[in-house]
Order: structure tokens, then sequence, then C-alpha cells
């Protein structure tokens, strides 16, 4: 499994996040985008580190969105203003169902 760790040194810290399926966030008061857009569409777990460590946490799961076959259209536009999320997007979808 993939740990996404964007600000937690003790643990294994990944780059990018499209690749994980735990994301483990100082805070999930504002969760980032990428984030929440990598977990729904294969499905993940969203925590705090407390968590983690002691199960008494906060912890969020999503389901995969990519296993019913949907169809997705973006823009230009929104692929200029959103990379970032585009970038995820395409990178998840050509993975298919192997998430």
């Amino acid at each position: 499994m993939e740990i996404y760790t964007p600000s937690l040194r003790s643990m294994n810290n990944r780059e990018r996040c499209q690749d994980a399926a735990l994301f483990v966030l100082q805070s999930l008061e504002s969760i980032p985008l990428s984030v929440t857009w990598n977990a729904a569409l294969c499905g993940g777990v969203i925590c705090d580190p407390n968590f983690v460590v002691s199960g008494t946490g906060v912890c969020i799961k999503y389901q995969s969105a990519l296993q019913s076959q949907r169809l997705l259209w973006m823009t230009e536009r929104f692929i200029r203003s959103h990379g970032h999320i585009a970038d995820a997007t395409i990178h998840r979808t050509l993975q298919g169902i192997q998430c």
C-alpha cells in the first residue's frame, strides 16, 4: 500500500498522491482537492496521524468511483485551470479497475 504523507517526516512520504491508497494528513479540516479527488476515484482512506497510531483519530473512507463505468468529459479550460486534477484523473483512468 502506498502512503501519502505531505507533512509527516516519520512515515513513508510520497511526492505524488496519485498512487496512494492511504492519505495521512496533519489535519482533515481542509483536505487538498487533489487528495480528495484521488481517494474518491480509486478508493482510499484519508486520516490523521492519531488514527494511524491509536485508531482514535479521524478517518474518511472512499469507495472507488472507477468500479462502475462512467463517462467523464473535461474541457480544455478545465484542464488548463486544474492541471493537477486532470493529470490525476487521466493517470487513474488509464490504470482502470486495477486501482
